[in-house]
């Protein structure tokens, strides 16, 4: 089954279309942040991890963010996907300025909007693969069957099909990454974030998982920003953005495939479904142990949380514009 088949026929739509000739340049952007900075720490280890910076994402575009570690594209994903609160600055996503939202208004903005791809994976041991993709869904507030429907469709777009029933442990690291990149695009976000999705995959893994969200975005017009510093991810990048020491230093556009040979030979190279490395990030946070919305506290969030634990029971216990 293509891509675009597998997309087609839900509702809301998994596929979604911009008009003939249209171009992600020219198309108004999903996501706008403006002067986002951000400290970090107490007393004299205070230090001011981002500092000023403005971007803008727009449908039907992949971007990295590119910097080495340390660098602030961490806390800079976090803050754009409402995890973290700026110290200063604005972030708009579809219309919405998040800076007066309450808490519950944000875990429904994030629900809505955006889906989140993480370096660990972050999939529930007792859980199969189409119950790890399932389960976003009922935070989102499908109804059971629309929720299983949509999983599977989702399933099949990363190419596991094969592994409907399979649990992580019988998975590989790559397989483990396209279950997560299935439970991002499953609600049909307009945002996709990546947390260095391809850092504990090997070569051949970490291109299939690059390929897979370069389609993702131009089929499904889905904005998706990576944070990573793998020279590997350039090829598919529709936009590079650079930042060094919370500032952006620079934006680069079209083919970068040359760039990406010319940086090959400096690639890092992982041992073949390595393990998920250390549990900070590179900008000295911890990393999350999941979508925000898996503890969502709302009354919404406590009646999914209830059904979740049944479904464990039942499964056995086991800008720049």
């Amino acid at each position: 089954m293509s891509l675009k088949s597998a997309l087609a026929g839900s509702n809301p739509p998994l596929l979604a279309t911009t008009g003939p000739g249209s171009s992600s340049a020219t198309v108004a952007p999903v996501l706008t942040a403006r002067g986002i900075t951000k400290e970090l720490g107490e007393g004299a280890g205070r230090i001011m991890a981002v500092k000023g910076v403005d971007i803008s994402l727009r449908p039907g575009e992949l971007t990295l963010l590119m910097g080495p570690s340390g660098s602030g594209k961490t806390t800079l994903l976090s803050i754009l996907g409402c995890i973290l609160s700026p110290t200063s600055g604005t972030v708009e996503i579809d219309g919405t300025m998040t800076n007066t939202l309450s808490p519950e208004q944000l875990a429904r903005l994030r629900r809505t909007h955006i889906g989140y791809i993480f370096q660990s994976y972050n999939l529930f041991p007792t859980l199969t693969a189409l119950e790890n993709v399932r389960i976003a869904l009922d935070v989102a507030g499908f109804s059971s069957a629309a929720g299983y429907t949509r999983a599977e469709q989702a399933l099949r777009v990363v190419g596991l099909e094969p592994k409907f029933k399979s649990y992580p442990a019988n998975l590989s690291g790559g397989e483990k990454q396209r279950v997560a990149v299935a439970r991002a695009i499953a609600s049909a976000p307009s945002i996709v974030l990546a947390d260095e999705p391809t850092a504990a995959l090997d070569s051949e893994n970490g291109h299939g998982v690059m390929k897979l969200l370069s389609e993702i975005a131009r089929t499904q017009n889905r904005s998706i920003l990576v944070v990573t510093h793998d020279p590997r991810t350039l090829a598919y990048a529709d936009r590079v953005i650079r930042i060094e020491d919370g500032l952006i230093i620079g934006e680069d556009r079209g083919d970068h495939s040359a760039l990406h040979a010319a940086n090959s030979h400096a690639a890092p190279h992982s041992e073949p479904d390595a393990p998920p490395q250390a549990a900070n990030s590179d900008d000295g946070e911890p990393t999350h142990g999941g979508p925000p919305t898996l503890i969502d506290l709302s009354p919404s969030g406590r009646r999914s949380k209830r059904r979740r634990k049944g479904l464990q029971k039942n499964t056995g216990n086991k800008k720049l514009a």
